[in-house]
């Protein structure tokens, strides 16, 4: 018959879970390495998921030629159907057609300069703006 005594003392023994350095190492850049095939993997997914969207909306026969936002959730937007122009309006839960365009009532060149200002243009424009101020905190007049 088998002692009970020595079932305990036995599975005590192998439920201690003290593991060697090397063991601890080879746990860790296993956890390492696994979190790296992900990582490869979810790039690879979207980068193949990217590149089908894209090959979709290269067909030719619908473009979103210009957006303006008029307000939040709210746009105007020129689209080329075809060889059709149409002026519609987007909101959060509807699309109307304004109306139909022709290509000589459009113009399609693109503006080559930007509105937005470069960092360093606002840097430059602020300190300008500051330079005049007195941040030395002796405001005490006497």
């Amino acid at each position: 018959m088998l002692n009970l005594g020595s079932f305990v003392l036995y599975s005590a023994e192998k439920t201690t879970g003290i593991k060697s350095t090397g063991q601890n190492l080879l746990e860790f850049f296993g956890i390492i390495l696994i979190f790296i095939i992900v990582l490869v993997a979810c790039w690879a997914t979207t980068r193949f998921v990217a590149s089908k969207q894209l090959a979709g909306k290269n067909t030719g026969n619908f473009e979103v030629v210009e957006t303006y936002a008029i307000a939040r959730d709210r746009f105007l937007q020129l689209v080329r159907i075809g060889t059709r122009y149409y002026a519609i309006a987007v909101g959060k839960d509807s699309i109307s057609v304004i109306c139909e365009l022709s290509k000589e009532d459009i113009n399609l060149e693109r503006k080559t300069g930007s509105s937005v200002n470069g960092f360093s243009n606002v840097l430059a424009s602020i300190l300008k703006k500051n330079e005049n101020k007195d941040f030395s905190g002796d405001n005490d007049k006497q």
